[in-house]
C-alpha cells in the first residue's frame, strides 16, 4: 500500500511530499486522520491538530521523535504524545516526514502537514489527502481507502511483524480489544502466532512419559503409593515429563 505511494509521488514535488509523509505517518502511528489534518485548506484549528512545534528534536540514534497531538479520539482535549519510530523500507516516516519539511519548511505553527504553492500555505485536507492517495491506489487495481483504514492497516503490519498483541493495543491507542475485529490477513497471522511451536520430548506426543517411567518417578519421590500408581493407569496421562530414561 505504502510501498505504491512511495514509487508514484514525487517527492520533489510540494504536495507529493507532504502526502506521502501524512500516510508514513498515518499508518505507523496509527493515528486518525483527524488528528493530524485540517478539514480547511486554509485555516485549522490549533488546539485540535498536531503542528510542526508539536514535533520533537530526535532523542536516539534512529532518529526517533516524540510528538504532540493535541486532541485524540480517545484522549479528547487532553491530547497524547506518541513516538515515530524509523522503518527499513519506502514508508519510513522518519525520513518522509524530513524530506516534506525540508522541501516545504514549514513554519512552526503551521500543522504538521501543510505545504507551499503559488498562493501560498494549505494545510494538507483529509479530502485532498485521500483523494491524492486514492488516485494512485485505484491506477493499480488496488481498492480504494477510508481514513480509518490506515488504523487498521498499521495494527495488521504490527500484527504481521510478530509484535504482541498488548503491545499493538497499546501503541494504537485502542481502548478496548475492538481492534481485534479487525484483524486483516488472517491467514498470515495464525501460522506466524501458532505454527511449529516448540515440541515437548515425548514417547507418545502427549508431553508424558511411559507408565513404567512414571511409577519408578513418582514412587521414589513418594508423591503417590506404588500400588495406588500400577492401579490406577491414567495417572500415566497427568504425569508431566521430568526426566528422560538412560539407554
Amino acid at each position: 500500500m505504502l510501498s505504491t505511494l512511495a514509487l508514484h509521488l514525487d517527492l520533489s514535488d510540494l504536495l507529493d511530499a507532504c502526502c506521502l509523509a501524512a500516510a508514513c505517518f498515518a499508518l505507523w502511528r496509527q493515528v486518525h486522520l483527524g488528528e493530524i489534518l485540517s478539514s480547511w485548506k486554509k485555516s485549522f484549528k490549533p488546539l485540535s491538530i498536531a503542528c510542526h512545534h508539536h514535533l520533537s528534536c530526535p532523542f536516539n540514534a534512529n532518529s526517533s521523535h516524540k510528538c504532540h497531538l493535541p486532541f485524540t479520539k480517545i484522549s479528547k482535549s487532553c491530547g497524547e504524545d506518541i513516538v515515530i519510530c524509523r522503518q527499513n523500507n519506502f514508508s519510513n516516516p522518519i525520513s518522509t516526514i524530513s524530506i516534506h519539511l525540508s522541501i516545504n519548511q514549514v513554519l512552526a505553527n503551521l500543522p504538521l502537514f501543510s505545504y507551499h504553492s503559488e498562493k501560498g500555505w494549505h494545510c494538507l485536507t483529509r479530502k485532498r489527502f485521500l483523494a491524492c492517495c486514492n488516485s494512485i491506489w485505484s491506477f493499480h487495481n488496488i481498492p480504494t481507502t477510508s481514513g480509518h483504514s490506515f488504523h487498521i492497516r498499521g495494527t495488521t503490519e504490527f500484527l504481521l511483524a510478530g509484535v504482541p498483541p498488548n503491545v499493538v493495543k497499546t501503541l494504537s491507542c485502542w481502548s478496548s480489544d475492538a481492534f481485534l475485529h479487525y484483524w486483516h490477513s488472517l491467514n498470515c497471522l495464525t501460522p506466524l502466532h501458532i505454527e511449529s511451536l516448540p515440541v515437548m520430548p515425548s514417547a507418545r506426543g502427549l508431553g508424558v512419559l511411559p507408565l513404567s517411567h512414571s511409577c519408578s518417578i513418582v514412587s521414589s519421590f513418594g508423591l503417590v503409593s506404588s500400588s495406588l500408581v500400577h492401579s490406577t493407569p491414567w495417572l500415566d496421562f497427568l504425569l508431566p515429563v521430568t526426566c528422560s530414561s538412560s539407554t
